[in-house]
């Protein structure tokens, strides 16, 4: 019988999420169905993207971390990219996705109020390309995806 390692395990699970993440029609429409330009839509949707690749981060970081000396950053950002490729067929988003992760993962504070400017700082980047938008209502729509996003990561570490 074929075992696979752990560390092959959420490998695939990392990559399958990530290409999950990063196919979403349903999502595009949704963004595009809130905004009023082409541009904003697509700032819309790549933030939520980015966010939702964000809480992976955090998830596998508190799963794996402190109990296995592989689940590295380096680890991690290697099966995002790979993920991304896989999702998308090609590599053009792998530079956009690690530099709003960065962004992210270098935000400071802890809890609630740093999850606050982080989801603030992705409705500001939608506002800048469309002003009429509702912030509260962005960053409420982020919540949300991110909420749904995690309830169903147990399909790939369950």
């Amino acid at each position: 019988m074929f075992f696979k390692s752990k560390k092959s395990k959420v490998a695939k699970s990392i990559q399958s999420a990530v290409a999950e993440i990063v196919s979403d029609k349903n999502l595009a429409d949704t963004c595009s169905e809130m905004t009023n330009s082409d541009e904003s839509a697509s700032y819309l949707y790549t933030e939520v993207l980015i966010q939702k690749i964000h809480s992976l981060v955090f998830v596998i970081d508190r799963m794996y971390r402190e109990r296995y000396s592989w689940a590295t950053w380096e680890f991690v950002s290697e099966n995002i990219e790979n993920g991304i490729i896989n999702g998308l067929g090609k590599k053009d988003f792998v530079s956009v996705a690690m530099n709003g992760l960065s962004r992210l993962m270098n935000m400071e504070g802890t809890g609630q109020d740093r999850m606050n400017k982080i989801y603030s700082s992705s409705a500001k980047l939608v506002i800048e390309k469309e002003p009429e938008l509702n912030q509260e209502e962005l960053i409420t729509f982020i919540d949300d995806n991110i909420k749904s996003f995690i309830t169903g990561l147990g399909k790939y570490f369950g």
